[in-house]
């Protein structure tokens, strides 16, 4: 069954509300490891300003660039593995100052390659559950409540 557009809306601002607390969480994280471990601000600082010079010198046609974007990859590479240590040294998991999805294939939007997620169909499942009220139905007719007395057990059908 399609969904109307008051049922994708609502489905969409789920994710919506989603990925703007994951966001605040992430940056209160951020906000956490620049606060106890100055160094890592540092080499985020590093990183990024070594990311904007490659860029410039790539963008003003430098013919070493092509080279010196090598260098950058490697220096990177390295920043990195430096602030994954540091953290783990100071008691953090090495993804602490990274995204963390509820759905990690969709990275919570719904979609993955243009397709619906698993995690959006399973949305539109409970969501048109819901809407169809058959939930308190099902809390009264299932098999908890089933009985075989209404069933003749002395009578065989062959």
């Amino acid at each position: 069954m399609a969904l109307s557009n008051s049922q994708y809306e609502s489905i969409m601002r789920v994710y919506n509300r989603t990925q703007l607390q994951k966001k605040h969480e992430l940056d209160a994280r951020v906000d956490e490891v620049y606060e106890k471990i100055p160094a890592v601000r540092e080499m985020n600082d590093a990183i990024a300003a070594a990311a904007v010079k490659s860029a410039k010198e790539l963008l003003a046609g430098d013919a070493d660039a092509v080279n010196a974007l090598e260098i950058l990859r490697q220096e990177l590479s390295s920043l990195r593995a430096e602030k994954e240590q540091i953290l783990k040294k100071a008691g953090y998991p090495v993804d602490y100052m990274e995204m963390q999805y509820t759905c990690p294939d969709c990275k919570d939007t719904g979609y993955k390659d243009g397709i619906k997620c698993h995690c959006f169909r399973q949305r539109e499942i409970d969501l048109l559950y819901a809407q169809s009220n058959i939930r308190e139905v099902l809390e009264r007719e299932n098999f908890s409540h089933f009985s075989y007395d209404y069933f003749d057990d002395t009578k065989i059908d062959p």
